[in-house]
């Protein structure tokens, strides 16, 4: 899993342009209860071709064929002129989102499925010049994966690359955390800048020595997977550990997920259940299936079904496929025992 995934950016002197929310309609099919949501990866490649493909149609002034391939349930709901009226400030600027075809989309959360039936996905792409940010909602057709709802903001820069990356080169020189850690996402990704991961690592060390716990998520994932570095599993779990002590959920799970695992650090599955609970709290989906599957066994833990139906229901309220079953069959049992 790319830690970039989880990165809150900081971008300099950006002009934001935004379009609203246009909802689907009132027929909605949703997901089929026993179909699968698509993997992390595969959500991925279909946010990049829904952007790609919406790109393509802003700068062909072309929105209806765009709009056409969205699902009826968002045909039946919006009109092509309601539609038209929301994203044609795109068109109506000469925004060019056309870079979006070679740069990988960063979730900001895990996808999910909602009450409706719909597969909810959010993130950004990060460029050389600004950002996309987007929330889209889908239905699963015949045809595939279909936009159901969407909504983006563009936020870009008014200067040339060369003197972006000079102007974040100069804060991360002075000490700016922020950018250090920014800059050093951007040389990983090969985002704007020739990809190199040793250098990237550089930046992340040097923004984690600062209390940066992003920085130090990072890091301890470049470590652990010897990634730009040589690999230090040890090293790499304290980063974890540093971050997850600074309040960062997704932090805390890994540290936890090591703790299970006995991957750079001995195995404690108490400390581990401990740091699942505290990114369970925080609303961390991964987190709540782990620490209700620990309540379920009594593995770090004393077992406790009702606290596990509790937190597995959190995590299916979130669309975890997986919690959803395991809450539905503890439900089961326990309906039986009365």
């Amino acid at each position: 899993m790319r830690p970039t995934k989880f990165a809150a950016l900081v971008l300099f002197g950006v002009l934001a342009t935004a379009c609203v929310f246009a909802a689907g309609g009132p027929a909605e099919k949703p997901i089929s209860s026993d179909q699968a949501l698509p993997s992390r990866d595969e959500v991925a490649k279909i946010v990049e071709a829904t952007t790609v493909s919406f790109a393509k149609a802003v700068k062909a002034n072309d929105l209806k064929s765009f709009y056409l391939a969205t699902s009826p349930e968002f045909q039946g709901g919006t009109s092509f002129e309601k539609f038209e009226n929301s994203y044609g400030v795109f068109v109506k600027d000469g925004a060019d989102l056309t870079a979006v075809e070679n740069v990988q989309p960063q979730l900001n959360a895990e996808p999910i499925k909602t009450p409706s039936g719909r597969l909810h996905v959010n993130g950004f792409f990060l460029l050389s010049n600004g950002r996309v940010d987007f929330t889209y909602e889908y239905f699963h057709h015949a045809a595939g994966w279909q936009i159901a709802g969407m909504h983006i903001i563009l936020d870009m820069q008014k200067k040339d690359f060369k003197a972006v990356a000079a102007e974040l080169r100069k804060k991360a020189l002075a000490g700016d955390a922020a950018a250090q850690l920014d800059l050093g996402l951007r040389l990983h990704d090969g985002n704007g800048m020739p990809r190199d991961d040793v250098e990237a690592v550089h930046w992340y060390r040097k923004a984690a020595e600062q209390g940066n716990a992003m920085a130090q998520l990072t890091l301890g994932y470049m470590l652990v997977n010897g990634e730009g570095t040589k690999k230090n599993e040890a090293e790499g779990v304290g980063w974890y550990r540093e971050a997850a002590v600074h309040g960062n959920a997704h932090a805390q799970r890994y540290l936890g997920i090591m703790l299970v695992t006995g991957i750079g650090v001995e195995k404690d599955m108490k400390e581990a259940a401990l740091w699942f609970r505290k990114a369970a709290e925080q609303g961390e989906v991964v987190a709540q299936s782990l620490y209700a599957s620990m309540l379920e066994e009594g593995n770090g833990v004393p077992k406790n079904v009702t606290e596990a139906i509790r937190w597995y229901g959190k995590a299916a309220a979130q669309g975890d496929a997986d919690a959803r079953k395991e809450l539905e069959k503890l439900e089961r049992g326990a309906a039986k025992e009365k």
